[in-house]
């Protein structure tokens, strides 16, 4: 392999590898998995993100807070721009969408709330893991829509959930121990 076959392998392992990250990020959010959420970042990375700005121990600290007001939510994840400006040092831009089902609270309706997010991220490659270092989440814009009544999953539709407890984990922890080395980059239950 010459030279400049192993400088773009390794580039597209790196980029890969930070998308891969953006991913996990989604997930953590999406199913509240603290533990996957923290090795989304560097142990020093700072988060602004609107209301919280901070260390993540705080940001953890806060969605916990804020995640007993959703049923649910899902972050999808459009254009990722990966800027290397450093062999271990990348800024990367994210398009998201994300949606959040609120619970009712006290008899009114629940309402959905779609936010078009960018995250703009500092990748550092320390010990060789990319990891977040600083998040700085800049909002397009937002909407809010109230669920109409009668708006629930037919009962013979397996529901996600938030937490590990969600099928998904289930599923993949039940492939890991058949097919794989019983080992998964997610945390599963047992």
């Amino acid at each position: 392999m010459n030279t400049r076959d192993r400088i773009n392998n390794e580039w597209l392992f790196d980029e890969l590898t930070i998308r891969d990250v953006v991913h996990r990020y989604c997930r953590a959010v999406d199913r509240a998995d603290w533990d996957l959420l923290r090795t989304c970042y560097h142990d020093d990375a700072v988060e602004k993100h609107g209301r919280y700005n901070g260390d993540i121990e705080g940001f953890v600290s806060w969605l916990k807070l804020i995640a007993v007001d959703f049923e649910s939510s899902m972050h999808h994840i459009g254009n990722i721009l990966v800027e290397f400006v450093q062999p271990n040092l990348a800024w990367v831009e994210s398009y998201c969408v994300a949606y959040h089902r609120s619970s009712p609270i006290d008899g009114d309706m629940p309402f959905d709330r779609t936010v078009w997010v960018r995250y703009v991220d500092i990748f550092e490659c320390r010990d060789n893991r990319w990891a977040i270092v600083h998040r700085t989440c800049l909002f397009d814009f937002v909407r809010t829509d109230v669920v109409p009544a009668n708006s629930e999953l037919d009962p013979a539709h397996i529901s996600g959930r938030r937490g590990i407890d969600d099928p998904s984990y289930r599923e993949l922890n039940r492939l890991s121990q058949r097919h794989g080395n019983g080992q998964s980059s997610f945390p599963l239950p047992s």
